[in-house]
């Protein structure tokens, strides 16, 4: 029934059935889906339209509480926010904060093809990817907090549903609370053609693990142009930050979408505390001096680059580190 400008207010309880947007919202006057943290949702949150706004409701995925050690008790994902099948225009104006977002079967919160994103403030509270954590035999890797964009893997599959990489963009996250050091595998995952991203003032206590050969990283850029800034990472079993160029898979294909030279360029890297990873503080795969900042951060063990280097003047100074800060 919600219209544009239109506020559906959820009251306190326990919500088992998954919803799925119906409409637009306009520019000016989203539809705003909003409540109190004990308004729990258990199931999936769909996303299919632009201009919608989440806020201070809670996504608990575990849906059967008396099995926790049961992959199958948990929700697969909680937010997932994609057009509709087939369509190549992108969503726009999506905010995502609700109070709490915690425990499911792969990523916690996965965002396709939408532009103009806002994701926070928001608490985690349990663990992502379930699925690989409580099963060891597991084949799956999913498990990030939040997933932005699209794997190339997915991308070269029949079933994929548009013909494009996605170039989701010009999205801001910002002061996600994982002080708690829930499980998972990345804090957030920013895929190959996705740009412009800011991630800030977020705290991620510890927790990052997966069951690959890869070491996991508490971010993962396989973006270009994203910047982290004025965060908190610790205490993971892989790097603390992995920016990754993907160049040659853009040029084996007829039409690359973007140039190959930009994959994995462009990033901005400062005043950020990245301790006690078990791989490198930072790693890059993608060529350091084709990067825009690099200073100011504060990490122990090795990292790639200057990343400790006094900041120039002209790079922001922020107002503290982590997700108590900034506000």
């Amino acid at each position: 029934m919600a219209e544009p400008g239109d506020e559906v207010r959820v009251t306190s309880g326990e919500y088992t059935d998954p919803f799925r947007t119906v409409r637009s919202g306009e520019q000016g006057a989203p539809i705003t889906i909003t409540g109190p943290a004990d308004a729990v949702q258990r199931r999936i949150g769909i996303v299919n339209h632009s201009h919608i706004h989440i806020k201070g409701i809670t996504f608990n995925g575990l849906r059967n509480p008396d099995s926790p050690d049961d992959p199958s008790s948990y929700e697969t994902v909680l937010v997932h926010c994609t057009p509709p099948e087939n369509r190549e225009t992108y969503l726009e104006n999506i905010v995502c904060a609700p109070a709490g977002v915690g425990n499911s079967r792969r990523p916690l919160m996965l965002f396709e093809r939408t532009k103009n994103l806002e994701i926070g403030p928001l608490e985690v509270i349990g663990m992502a990817g379930a699925e690989f954590i409580l099963n060891e035999e597991s084949q799956s890797q999913a498990g990030e907090v939040i997933y932005i964009g699209q794997p190339t893997t997915t991308v070269e599959r029949d079933s994929y549903p548009w013909e494009t990489l996605d170039q989701t963009r010009n999205v801001h996250v910002h002061h996600i609370d994982n002080s708690a050091g829930h499980p998972h595998s990345e804090l957030v995952n920013t895929k190959l053609g996705t740009r412009n991203i800011l991630i800030e003032y977020c705290t991620n206590g510890g927790g990052t693990q997966n069951n690959g050969s890869h070491p996991s990283a508490a971010v993962r850029f396989e973006s270009h142009n994203a910047t982290l800034r004025w965060s908190d990472l610790r205490n993971g079993e892989g790097y603390g930050v992995e920016v990754v160029g993907q160049r040659d898979w853009l040029r084996d294909r007829d039409d690359p979408v973007m140039d190959p030279d930009q994959a994995g360029t462009g990033h901005s890297i400062y005043t950020n505390r990245i301790v006690d990873f078990g791989e490198k503080a930072i790693q890059f795969t993608a060529p350091v001096a084709d990067q825009r900042i690099l200073c100011g951060n504060k990490i122990t063990g090795e990292a790639d680059g200057s990343s400790t280097t006094t900041c120039p003047t002209d790079v922001p100074s922020g107002s503290g580190i982590g997700h108590a800060s900034g506000e």
